[in-house]
């Protein structure tokens, strides 16, 4: 059986304990270029991960959450460290506050995102809210994420700014809708 190890979302002090454990117990162990102060941490130096038909039973891969979730999915055989679902959901939270640190630093540094406001950027949300709709009757799946990449993008951006004026972050925005959808579905999540 192969085994897939979450790293965490990709900074150096989220590397979780198990997965730590997890290096040190690994006799067969591959990863994708981690950079040495990960293996450092993980107190092992991981062989270029090979083609994954290359990959022997046994043997543990590592990597960092975005990048362990698509593993695990093109080995949907092996087993994972934390558990799919929440490799999955960590996986997602991480290439998510990726794109909001790209969408900060295009705010810090481009001229045109520099001078944008709520104002000048809802039309460009609503014309992209067409091209959401377009896609989906394309049936074109890559058509389909590339547009809701446009459209989050642009949620991501609005976030941003109501950020930089009011102590409303992308993060609350989310608990947020959370919140209102769990209370509109007792029937899923009772009273």
């Amino acid at each position: 059986m192969i085994l897939v190890v979450g790293l965490g979302p990709g900074d150096l002090d989220g590397i979780p304990a198990v997965a730590i454990e997890a290096a040190a117990r690994a006799r067969v162990v591959f990863a994708p270029p981690l950079g040495a102060e990960v293996e450092d941490r993980l107190g092992a130096a991981p062989t270029e991960l090979p083609d994954l038909s290359a990959v022997p039973d046994g043997a543990v891969i590592f990597a960092m959450d975005p990048d362990a979730h698509r593993l695990a999915s093109a080995l949907p055989d092996a087993e994972t460290i934390p558990p799919r679902e929440v490799l999955r959901n960590r996986a997602i939270g991480a290439e998510v506050a990726h794109l909001v640190a790209v969408g900060r630093r295009l705010r810090e540094d481009c001229p045109w995102d520099r001078v944008q406001t709520a104002e000048t950027i809802v039309s460009h949300t609503i014309e992209e809210a067409f091209e959401v709709a377009e896609a989906v009757t394309s049936g074109d799946p890559a058509h389909q994420a590339d547009e809701l990449g446009d459209l989050l993008f642009q949620s991501v951006f609005l976030a941003q700014l109501l950020e930089e004026a009011h102590p409303i972050d992308l993060g609350t925005v989310a608990r947020g809708q959370a919140d209102k959808l769990i209370s509109r579905h007792p029937h899923v999540y009772g009273e």
